[in-house]
Parts: structure tokens; C-alpha cells; sequence
């Protein structure tokens, strides 16, 4: 009995890790803002995910050149989800410089112009830590998105009614920006809101995933 209990006791927190892992990758997923601690200097910064995975920011050289970076997502404090990123510098004209295009479609052109794609190594939040492999994920379908963002502009009014849903007014401006496999980000004015599927679509189809849009759920997490 008492080795029963205890595999029940294991298995209950596996499974409570894996849904704090599930609401820490979705948190990266759900901000922009974030601060970079870049050895001893702290600097805020917006990123987009890349379609492999990484988080794109624009970079001082400075950055570039630190040997230790820490993301703090939406912000420096305790309360915050800390990462610790490995960052690989590239410019507009390197083969990552569509990464750059990604960013600058979804916040317009940055202060400073040279880059970093930071690698997820590290992940504490709450007094648990996640192995970054597992926090970053790649987009399920990045060539079928561009066909996916002009399809959901048959879904623009309807796109507008939840952005507005999450930030309690009418938003000026609601374009969906990005749309994997968790749900889309979409640009507002002052930023980006990211709506969420109730799970994962793995159809890219267009008819599929509009579908799946439809039935966002009308609160966020």
C-alpha cells in the first residue's frame, strides 16, 4: 500500500510539473515585453518567437557582447518568469535576417538594429525549474502560414471582438501577425495580444484552422 501511494504521489506530480510547464510555455507565448539582464545591466526589449523556437530581440551591442543574458518575462521581478538564454548575434543580412522581417511585422522598426535569437536553456518560475528544450517550441507549420494569415482576414471582425475581449476596449488596430499550431498573435496598437486555442490545431489546412479560430475560447487564459 504504502509503494502504491507512493507511485500515486510520483505520478500526481508529473502531472502537476507537466501543466506548470504547459502555463509557463504559454506565458512565453502570451507576452512581448520582457527585460534583458545582460551581465549586471538591465534593458527592456519586445520579442516574437521565431519559427524554430528562439525569441527575437533587437540588440545594443553590448548585448551582444555579455556573457551571461537572463530574460525576465513581462518584467525584473521576483514574481517573474526568469530565463536563461543563450544569444547568437546575426544582422538584417545573415540568413536569420528573416527573423528580423518576423519582428518588424509584428511591433514596426526597431531602436537598434542589430539582432539576437536567444536559445531557452533554463526556466524558473514559482521555485520550479524547466528544462529550455521543452519551453521552446517551434512553429508546427511555418510554411503554410503566410496562406494562414491572408485566410483569417475573412475573420477580422470576429478577430477584433476577442482582441477586444482581452484588453477591455476596442482595439484600433487588430492584424493577425502570426498563427501556429497554439493559436495567433495579433498586432495592436501598443503591442500584441495573443489568442489561444483550447489545444493544439495540427491541421493547416485553412478551412481546418479557421474552423479551430472560430471557436477560440471567449475567455483567455
Amino acid at each position: 500500500m504504502s509503494q502504491d501511494r507512493t507511485m500515486s504521489s510520483m505520478s500526481e506530480d508529473s502531472q502537476e510539473f507537466d501543466l506548470e510547464l504547459t502555463r509557463t510555455a504559454r506565458l512565453i507565448r502570451r507576452h512581448c515585453d520582457a527585460s534583458l539582464r545582460f551581465d549586471e545591466h538591465f534593458q527592456p526589449v519586445r520579442y516574437c518567437r521565431s519559427t524554430d523556437g528562439r525569441l527575437i530581440v533587437p540588440a545594443m551591442a553590448a548585448m551582444q557582447m555579455a556573457e551571461e543574458l537572463v530574460l525576465h518575462i513581462p518584467d525584473a521581478t521576483d514574481q517573474s518568469l526568469q530565463l536563461l538564454v543563450t544569444g547568437e548575434p546575426f544582422a538584417d543580412q545573415d540568413p536569420l535576417g528573416r527573423e528580423a522581417d518576423r519582428w518588424r511585422i509584428h511591433f514596426g522598426e526597431p531602436d537598434d538594429l542589430q539582432w539576437l535569437a536567444l536559445e531557452l536553456d533554463l526556466g524558473k518560475r514559482d521555485g520550479l525549474v524547466f528544462d529550455g528544450e521543452a519551453l521552446q517550441e517551434p512553429h508546427a507549420f511555418p510554411e503554410q502560414e503566410p496562406m494562414l494569415l491572408r485566410a483569417l482576414q475573412s475573420e477580422q471582425k470576429f478577430i477584433g471582438r476577442h482582441v477586444a475581449g482581452v484588453l477591455g476596449h476596442d482595439p484600433e488596430e487588430a492584424r493577425p501577425v502570426a498563427a501556429d499550431q497554439h493559436g495567433l498573435t495579433v498586432r495592436v496598437r501598443l503591442g500584441t495580444v495573443r489568442l489561444e486555442f483550447e489545444s493544439p490545431q495540427h491541421d493547416p489546412e485553412p478551412s481546418a484552422y479557421l474552423e479551430a479560430v472560430r471557436h477560440l475560447p471567449e475567455t483567455q487564459p
